[in-house]
């Protein structure tokens, strides 16, 4: 038989086989998929081509996570900051079935409650923030604590959402939380009172 080998454009090579049955099983999926472990019949006869067409499907993480400043001495004030020049949020997200021997990304993004739109510094940059995540046997599941510095001054009055996103190594998003509604992300900037 022979072995088909799919590019970057999603087509394989093609094979030149003789009239009769044969059996198509992948034995390796792209990185971010899933492998298709199913056996695939193909029957050659005169006359006809044959073109099979499958269709990995993308690794989804489930993510969850937890935002809360780190600073607040009480369970009811971690989801409390005060608008300063360095504030620090801690992001702490739980995710299962990654693989090892992997590096993954994980990008935290800071959204504006009321506005919908992504938090700027005083650059007018995004408040971003990436990591890093080497994966062996022993941390498949587990947790990653994000810490998140930046400048709070403009959000007195303001409260943000913390969203996340994870990429393998091909950088293709696999996992994502991003609920502007989800209180454990949120955190409230109060409005200084004269």
């Amino acid at each position: 038989a022979g072995v088909l080998t799919v590019g970057d454009d999603g087509k394989s090579n093609v094979l030149s086989l003789y009239y009769g049955t044969y059996y198509v099983k992948e034995t390796k999926a792209a990185l971010g998929y899933m492998l298709d472990t199913a056996v695939h019949t193909v029957k050659l006869e005169t006359t006809k081509t044959v073109e099979l067409k499958l269709a990995d499907k993308v690794i989804r993480i489930d993510l969850s996570t937890l935002a809360k400043n780190d600073k607040s001495k009480t369970d009811a004030g971690e989801h409390i900051a005060l608008a300063e020049e360095k504030t620090e949020i801690t992001d702490t997200v739980t995710y299962k079935g990654l693989i090892s021997g992997r590096t993954y990304k994980f990008k935290t993004v800071l959204m504006d409650k009321d506005t919908g739109k992504a938090v700027k510094d005083k650059n007018g940059k995004d408040v971003t923030v990436e990591s890093e995540l080497k994966v062996n046997r022993d941390n498949i599941d587990g947790t990653v604590s994000i810490p998140i510095v930046f400048d709070a001054t403009a959000l007195a009055g303001h409260s943000v959402v913390v969203f996340e996103y994870l990429y393998d190594e091909d950088g293709i998003e696999i996992g994502k939380h991003e609920d502007l509604g989800d209180e454990n992300q949120t955190i409230v900037f109060p409005k200084a009172e004269t």
